[in-house]
């Protein structure tokens, strides 16, 4: 793939159905080891829930997917948030749904919609943003070319990181449909760069 969108740091909301309480967590992961540690945390801050219901697709290609009804009738809470995280197309997420339940039984339909509506619900109010594979490159420049060096890389692609010593290095992460843009903007300029592309992965734009 190309492009992912996932859900940056974790949001937590909370919704009461009919008296339960439904406390909703959806946090981005890099894989399903960080899935099921973030897992694990929820299960032990709420260890006097009823249920910790989750459902994670845990890589950017939507191969690793799993869920969980925790206890609840089959089918009426894992595949309904799982379901949630494919429609809203978001990769390496994982949601986890706690329940204290509240004395009213809501049926199979009604834990179907309070489960699917609270991922949903929480997905509004997260922080989304797109995953795109690209190329990572250093650009070693001076002091002097550093700031105007900056604002045109700047529209051509995405500085990571700046390393400060005897020059300036910028890590600059670049869109497969940008790099000939971007390094023939490196070429024609008249700084004094040395550039040497370092590999490629996945960054947020």
């Amino acid at each position: 793939m190309r492009s992912y969108k996932t859900v940056i740091g974790n949001t937590e909301s909370l919704f009461t159905i009919e008296r339960s309480k439904f406390i909703c967590n959806l946090k981005g992961v890099e894989n399903e080891e960080e899935a099921k540690e973030f897992l694990l945390e929820i299960r032990k801050r709420h260890s006097l829930a009823n249920h910790n219901c989750y459902a994670y697709i845990a890589d950017e290609s939507g191969l690793i997917q799993k869920f969980s009804d925790d206890g609840e009738p089959q089918g009426t809470a894992g595949m309904p948030m799982l379901n949630v995280l494919k429609s809203k197309a978001l990769y390496k997420t994982i949601a986890v749904v706690t329940r204290y339940f509240g004395g009213i039984k809501l049926g199979a339909g009604g834990l179907v919609r309070a489960y699917g509506n609270a991922v949903a619900e929480t997905v509004k109010e997260a922080q989304i943003c797109e995953m795109v594979f690209s190329s990572v490159y250093d650009v070693r420049a001076s002091y002097a070319t550093y700031e105007k060096l900056s604002v045109g890389i700047i529209k051509r692609a995405k500085i990571i990181s700046k390393e400060f010593g005897d020059g300036v290095i910028l890590n600059c992460a670049v869109k497969y449909e940008d790099k000939e843009n971007f390094e023939n903007f490196l070429k024609e300029s008249d700084f004094n760069i040395k550039v040497s592309e370092k590999g490629e992965g996945y960054f947020p734009f």
